[in-house]
């Protein structure tokens, strides 16, 4: 029976320390990767995109251009210029990207979706001139001056002759050789309130002295 003692095997037990591999745990560090998404930075490149940059860089002819035709789209509003779309003034007209330049108003009709107009126009296709539909949005300037329209069929032969010597007439004149063929004012004449004009006026005029500021500067250079 004194074999008992065989039992002091029991400090075996002592391998219970390998239980300290726990710390591998420790790896959790590897969450650290976490600060990957420092990548966030990227977004940096969003100031690329910022309005106000594209803005800086348009040139001022640009600028002046896109003023313009703001300016334009309040002047020939329905409502504001209506009363002056009458027989014989002189309309300025686009058909797409090709500005016609100066034309005969024949007639204005009231029209869904928008008025229409059928103005004498010379073209490089047809200089003897034609008379042609245009939508209102084909407007682009209206003259203070009218001329008076020939009798007959404005389609005839005769009537588009007429028409064309009227408009070279009034084109060449020496009245308009330096300041052009003057326009209605939007203010002065066509009295568009001013809440619809805005500061557009005096915006193209500031960006019209620095684009002939920037030319005169060019051509002494």
């Amino acid at each position: 029976m004194a074999k008992a003692p065989v039992a002091a095997k029991a400090p075996v037990l002592g391998k219970a320390p390998v239980l300290g591999k726990a710390p591998v745990v420790a790896k959790a560090p590897v969450m650290g990767k976490a600060p990957v998404a420092a990548k966030a930075p990227v977004a940096g490149n969003a100031p690329a995109s910022a309005p106000g940059a594209k803005m800086g860089a348009v040139p001022v002819s640009r600028q002046l251009a896109m003023k313009r035709d703001e300016l334009r789209k309040v002047v020939t509003n329905p409502e504001h210029c209506h009363q002056f779309l009458q027989q014989g003034r002189l309309v300025g007209v686009k058909a797409g990207l090709t500005d016609l330049g100066w034309g005969i108003l024949v007639s204005a009709e009231r029209a869904e979706p928008q008025w229409q107009l059928k103005v004498f126009v010379v073209s490089p296709d047809k200089p003897q001139g034609q008379v042609r539909a245009f939508p209102l949005s084909c407007l682009q300037r209206i003259s203070k001056v009218r001329t008076k329209m020939p009798e007959g069929d404005v389609s005839a032969p005769d009537t588009v002759a007429k028409l064309l010597e009227g408009l070279n007439k009034i084109k060449n004149h020496p009245k308009f050789k330096d300041t052009g063929i003057p326009e209605l004012d939007p203010v002065a004449e066509m009295n568009i309130p001013a809440e619809a004009l805005g500061s557009l006026i005096q915006e193209v005029a500031a960006l019209q002295k620095r684009v002939a500021a920037a030319a005169a500067a060019a051509a002494s250079a």
